[in-house]
């Protein structure tokens, strides 16, 4: 479903909105892609494709400020600083992609395998929703995470988590000088570009990464089948917690232990940039 908005510039103001609420579901995520398990494609491989989402928000602005020189003297000086302001952005939001747990490595390694073939791969299973709270320190709760029995299809499902969202306010500040009288074209133009204005990060994903500790002989498999901290790797309460490894000082402190279930933040945290630029006859002005 596409929904769009229109206001025309009237009363020196015009914006416009486009929504989309979407659902692509798929078996493949590329042209040309193969599935794992051939035999009920739609069984095993059918799920929210990896470009999916849900919701997806646009909105743009132009608006012509008023001018205060009306109110304060309506002399020259006044008007010259003033008048002639325009205030535009664009806001965008998003819904995160779909992603889902990767096999765990198990330890120590070895080389059986769970489905008993090479080609056929093992999933997770849940035993619960394992949407947690969803805050940048714990994104989802692994205690619902399950390994599949041995000699199993271990068939799971697909796609079932979603990644942070998008949501970035660029905003543009115009001051626009006129030259000269009756031509109206003719104007320097200062600009104020605020990229992510508001400074919110952009998270790129999940920790999700596990290894499982596993009898060398399988013979406590079943017994630690279910997801336990106990003897999970990678939690910051398992058998082999992260140590307490400080990011570079860029990052705040919320980024200063990694865990299972933090949020992946690919660079520091954006800060907003203050550019400025004088145009004339649009052209720039060195």
């Amino acid at each position: 479903m596409q929904i769009t908005v229109n206001r025309k510039f009237s009363r020196s103001f015009t914006c416009a909105m486009a929504y989309t609420w979407s659902k692509t579901m798929t078996t493949v995520d590329t042209d040309g892609g193969t599935t794992t398990y051939p035999a009920d494609v739609r069984a095993y491989e059918y799920r929210r494709a990896v470009f999916y989402r849900r919701h997806l928000l646009v909105v743009n602005y132009v608006w012509n400020l008023p001018r205060l020189s009306k109110l304060l003297n309506n002399s020259i000086l006044v008007k010259q600083i003033f008048d002639n302001w325009e205030l535009s952005g664009t806001s965008a939001f998003s819904s995160g992609s779909p992603w889902e747990f990767g096999f765990p490595s198990l330890q120590p390694t070895r080389l059986q395998s769970i489905t008993g073939s090479p080609d056929y791969p093992a999933r997770l299973l849940l035993t619960g929703d394992p949407t947690g709270p969803r805050d940048r320190t714990q994104w989802f709760d692994p205690s619902f995470l399950k390994l599949p029995d041995i000699g199993s299809a271990g068939y799971g499902p697909r796609n079932y988590m979603s990644n942070p969202g998008l949501n970035q306010q660029d905003i543009m500040i115009h001051k626009n000088l006129p030259i000269g009288r009756g031509d109206t074209s003719r104007r320097i133009q200062i600009r104020f570009e605020m990229f992510n204005a508001f400074n919110h990060p952009s998270f790129s994903g999940v920790n999700s990464g596990l290894t499982w500790n596993i009898a060398a002989d399988f013979s406590d498999y079943y017994a630690r089948q279910q997801y336990s901290n106990q003897w999970v790797r990678n939690t910051r309460t398992g058998v082999n917690p992260p140590s307490n490894r400080r990011e570079p000082r860029s990052f705040p402190s919320p980024f200063a232990l990694s865990g299972i279930g933090r949020l992946h933040l690919p660079r520091p945290p954006l800060l907003p940039h203050l550019l400025s630029r004088c145009r004339k006859n649009h052209e720039a002005l060195s």
